[in-house]
Formats: structure tokens, sequence, C-alpha cells
């Protein structure tokens, strides 16, 4: 049965080699792992094998954009092309950070992308 210390899920996004070996350490027995960081340039990660069977961890890969993507998606707003103003439904003061969360869980009105200000 699945259970015992650690987290029940952990999304890996940093993109580092370190983080692929830390994340499937934190995930806790049973739990499931998400794969959205690229480290890129064909490196090479080592892990220890068995860490998948004895932990029975289910690890997911999830579709990621590429640097260049982001680049280009910068220029479109920047040029005023892409206007993603509508987007953001919310704008909270950073010190308002668990109001901002509890929105987006609770989903008590319409929301798109809440912004937090520095």
């Amino acid at each position: 049965m699945p259970g015992g210390a650690g987290a029940d899920g952990v999304l890996e996004a940093a993109g580092n080699e370190a983080a692929l070996p830390l994340a499937l350490d934190l995930a806790r027995r049973g739990g499931t792992v998400v794969l959205f960081g690229i480290v890129g340039g064909g490196r090479r990660v080592i892990i220890e094998p068995d860490v998948f069977c004895l932990k029975d961890l289910r690890v997911d890969g999830v579709f990621a954009y590429t640097t260049a993507n982001f680049e280009q998606a910068l220029r479109l707003m920047e040029s005023g092309r892409l206007d993603v103003k509508p987007l953001v439904t919310h704008t909270f003061p950073l010190r308002e950070f668990e109001k901002a969360f509890e929105l987006l869980a609770r989903r008590s009105e319409p929301v798109v992308k809440v912004m937090l200000r520095p």
C-alpha cells in the first residue's frame, strides 16, 4: 500500500541535471513524478534504477516548450502583436499570496491567470 514519508506528487520543472534524482528521492512510495524540465544538450543523468521498483513510482514526461518558443512569445508580446492582458483575471500584491492561492484552489469565481506584484 502506498504511504510513508515523501510527497504524493513531485513536479520537476527546473531542467537541472541534479533535479531528476532529487525528484525521485522526494516522492513517497507509490507516488508520481512528473518530468517537465528540459536539461538539454544531450546530457545524461545517472540514477539508481531500482528506485522505480522499490518505490513503486509512476514517472510521466510532459511536453515542454523550448527556450526559442519562450523567446518568440516574448517578442510577440513586446511588439504588441500578442496581447496577454485579457488572460490576467486577477492581480494581488505579493504579500497577499495566500489569498491568491486560495482563489486558485477554490475557484469561487472565474479565474484564468493570477498575477502577484512585488
